[in-house]
């Protein structure tokens, strides 16, 4: 008898590209394009929370919609920068990725990768 030994390949995790939006809109972050190239042992899950807010934001990760999906969403309360880490999963290791959404006129917008 062989015996057969599988190497996990890391996920990928990318939270997508740095966004500028006007206060009180509503985002989108996207981290469809993490991945798991060998797509096991388990289907890739997704957790979004945010890494931090701006001074005077009372958002929580509960605020964030859709959260453990490859796309989620939340609404800006007040100006500043609002940093969101996607964390993926694949059964056995996981990787992270930030994206920042800042204030029109800002600096993060193309920042991101």
């Amino acid at each position: 008898t062989t015996a057969v030994v599988v190497t996990n390949v890391p996920p990928t995790a990318d939270a997508g590209t740095d966004q500028n939006v006007a206060t009180g809109s509503y985002v989108f972050v996207d981290g469809a394009l993490s991945a798991d190239l060998d797509g096991q042992p388990l289907p890739l899950s997704y957790s979004w929370t945010f890494d931090s807010v701006p001074v005077g934001s009372v958002l929580t990760n509960d605020q964030i919609a859709d959260s453990t999906l490859p796309v989620a969403g939340f609404s800006t309360d007040v100006d500043g920068i609002y940093i969101l880490m996607l964390e993926v999963f694949d059964g056995v290791e996981g990787v992270g990725d930030v994206v920042l959404v800042g204030p029109v006129g800002g600096e993060v917008e193309g920042g991101g990768a």
